[in-house]
């Protein structure tokens, strides 16, 4: 198998890296972006089923990028499979990416619905989803994004973080803001 990328057999990617994969994926794999999201929101629900398995009560965080369609799909796999589901919303739902929007609407259909955000309904969870940003972070977190990482910080229960726990560079670490 050719690497197209160049890349060496290492733990850790960049994010332009990632990028990438991903794009590649989606030429020679004829994965499209959507796929791709399933698979991730798939892949983070059974981590979270395996690792907290006697969770009854989750709440998942999202934003409109693509961080919350995983989380759109997290929520939707938790719904079908019966455990009770709080999906809160930071942002706007007419600012979905494309394959965020796809996301949200089988969510939807799945019987799912987005609460707006409140630090309160975050105490009631077993485990919190945080989905609200990815590996894009580049400028220092405001407003209510800033307000729901400092409420999700706070939680006295696990966190699970799609990709990057929000609020973080993918490539340095830096708390940004």
């Amino acid at each position: 198998m050719s690497n197209p990328l160049k890349l060496t057999r290492k733990a850790l990617f960049t994010a332009g890296e990632i990028r990438r994969l991903e794009a590649l994926s989606v030429q020679q794999a004829n994965i499209n972006t959507y796929a791709l999201m399933e698979r991730a929101g798939r892949a983070a629900y059974e981590c979270l089923i395996a690792r907290w398995p006697g969770a009854t009560r989750v709440v998942v965080v999202c934003g409109h990028g693509n961080n919350g369609g995983d989380g759109f799909v997290v929520a939707r796999h938790l719904i079908t499979n019966g455990i009770g589901t709080a999906l809160v919303m930071v942002g706007d739902l007419s600012k979905l990416s494309v394959d965020a929007q796809e996301a949200y609407n089988q969510f939807r259909d799945a019987g799912g619905e987005v609460l707006s955000f409140d630090t309160n309904v975050l105490s009631q969870a077993d485990v919190v989803v945080d989905a609200l940003l990815g590996t894009g972070v580049s400028r220092d977190i405001q407003g209510a994004y800033r307000q729901a990482i400092v409420a999700i910080n706070a939680c006295q229960g696990p966190v699970l973080a799609v990709d990057i726990p929000s609020g973080l560079h993918a490539d340095t670490g830096k708390v940004m803001g």
